[in-house]
């Protein structure tokens, strides 16, 4: 008898384990997002998703967001620019955070964030940009038709350009669920993005990479100032596989309005000033400046060599792998009167 009753409990047991089980998977199967063009189950919710350990509502919430407003961006989500720039995305999140997102995780997120940066620049208001956001959503998200509105994030509207970047990352990782420091990195993603455009202008002002620091020539210049000593510990041609030509160009292009504006404040005591100036950096491998000087220049007003480099000593550029080390390359800056 007791042999029959331990049989039974067994049973009773394993039954209980398979309908569980079979309660899981269709609770997995079942669409936790439904949109205008597709079907999402929980499992497929995750994969898109960075952070699996959120709470499946969060993900659900966070994903729909993303899938929404990068459906709306479509034009910048197949452009090649879009390509170049999640990959180094993908590698910077894996670097910085130690999440492994693949390429399309890394272009989803980032549309989404351009698209919601998009209508910020053209409402001039996070409380308008949030409103169409949800617009969108709401037009492409069948289910959950619960989300909560963007329009009710909290930030205040940045004074001016100096808090924008700071505002703006806060307004991604509020709207897309995403801690500070991915939210920051994307913010600089999204910009090197909308500043294709301007990088043509800026051209005029910034010639290129010229030497990595281990393999270069010198350019001749009228007047040569001084140059930076080569240190040991420098690595800049293992480096630039990480931080490549290109995202060092755009980090430094971002920052070319500042660059035109004193410059032009210069010329209302040195109407003549123009020229080149090539600024030699060492970089650290956490993006941080570690010194910054004039290698040569034929702009000889030491008040604006000095005002250049203090601001170029504060320029962050993207992390590489700790065990890669400094980065020294020089930079050619042309400065003409418009």
């Amino acid at each position: 008898m007791k042999h029959v009753r331990f049989t039974y409990l067994i049973f009773v047991i394993f039954a209980l384990a398979a309908a569980i089980l079979r309660c899981t998977r269709q609770a997995a199967e079942q669409p936790a997002i439904t949109t205008r063009t597709d079907t999402l189950s929980l499992a497929e919710v995750k994969s898109f998703a960075l952070d699996t350990t959120r709470r499946d509502g969060a993900l659900i919430r966070q994903v729909a967001r993303i899938l929404a407003l990068a459906e709306a961006n479509k034009g910048f989500v197949h452009s090649s620019r879009a390509g170049e720039l999640s990959r180094e995305l993908a590698d910077q999140l894996s670097l910085q955070t130690g999440y492994q997102p693949d390429n399309e995780q890394a272009r989803r997120l980032l549309a989404a964030a351009a698209q919601l940066h998009r209508m910020f620049l053209k409402t001039g208001s996070l409380h308008t940009a949030g409103t169409l956001g949800d617009s969108i959503i709401a037009a492409y998200i069948i289910q959950p038709a619960d989300l909560p509105p963007l329009a009710q994030i909290k930030l205040s509207e940045p004074a001016d350009s100096t808090e924008t970047p700071r505002t703006l990352a806060a307004f991604f990782g509020r709207a897309l669920l995403l801690d500070s420091t991915i939210a920051l990195l994307l913010y600089e993603f999204v910009i090197a993005g909308e500043d294709t455009a301007q990088i043509s202008d800026a051209q005029s002002m910034i010639k290129g990479l010229l030497s990595d620091g281990t393999h270069g020539k010198n350019i001749d210049a009228p007047r040569t100032r001084k140059s930076v000593s080569r240190k040991p510990d420098l690595n800049s041609k293992a480096a630039l596989k990480y931080r490549t030509h290109a995202s060092i160009k755009d980090t430094i292009a971002r920052h070319i309005p500042n660059l035109k504006a004193f410059y032009k404040q210069m010329l209302k005591t040195s109407a003549s000033m123009s020229g080149t100036v090539h600024l030699n950096f060492i970089v650290a491998p956490s993006g941080k400046v570690l010194s910054v000087a004039v290698k040569q220049s034929s702009i000889g007003e030491r008040s604006f060599l000095k005002r250049l480099t203090d601001y170029a000593s504060g320029i962050r550029f993207l992390a590489i792998p700790e065990r890669i080390g400094n980065m020294s390359f020089v930079y050619p800056f042309e400065f003409t009167p418009e």
